[in-house]
């Protein structure tokens, strides 16, 4: 009976439990800046551990690439208040990034309208200006380099690409960024 017990308050317990990304939204929607800095502080943290694929920080990171006005409304806000802080770019830039995807749509670039791809490009422009900054702030932000690697190839600016998987796998040799500069680097 007692195994039963504790069975049920285990499984009631993580039905219950918040996921990281789920917690960083809520703080979002609250605009609680502090707690979504202090989430992606941890998760730069936690990714330090060189026993593990560091993902922390880009499960967190892609909260911010979804279209929602919560989002685009606090990173426009953390950053005008705190331009120089690395994750209120890399937060900005992931936000930016996928606004530009939601706006260019799942079409060919033959296929997009002119408009479109213009928005496209120079969101990306923008993305990939503060996936830079944030780097050269604190190079051991992953998920800004993931940006890097992703908007090099959405502005045909391969060349920088081996620069950065050298410079992050210089410091975090981790297969994710190897994957991404595989892909941005892949033929479109």
């Amino acid at each position: 009976m007692r195994w039963l017990v504790l069975r049920a308050s285990l499984w009631s317990g993580a039905a219950h439990a918040q996921s990281a990304p789920d917690a960083l939204f809520a703080a979002i929607s609250a605009k609680d800046i502090a707690a979504v800095q202090v989430a992606l502080e941890q998760s730069v943290s936690a990714d330090m551990d060189p026993a593990t694929e560091p993902q922390r920080q880009r499960n967190l990171v892609t909260v911010f690439t979804y279209t929602h006005p919560a989002i685009d409304t606090l990173t426009t806000e953390w950053l005008a208040a705190d331009p120089q802080n690395p994750y209120a770019m890399t937060a900005r830039g992931g936000y930016l990034s996928g606004l530009s995807f939601a706006i260019r749509g799942g079409r060919f670039a033959a296929n997009t309208h002119p408009e479109a791809l213009r928005a496209f490009r120079d969101l990306q422009l923008q993305a990939a200006n503060l996936f830079s900054e944030a780097i050269a702030l604190d190079p051991d932000l992953l998920a800004a380099s993931d940006g890097v690697l992703t908007t090099a190839a959405s502005l045909q600016r391969l060349d920088t690409i081996p620069a950065e998987i050298e410079r992050v796998m210089t410091r975090h040799p981790n297969h994710f960024s190897l994957r991404k500069a595989m892909q941005a680097a892949a033929p479109q």
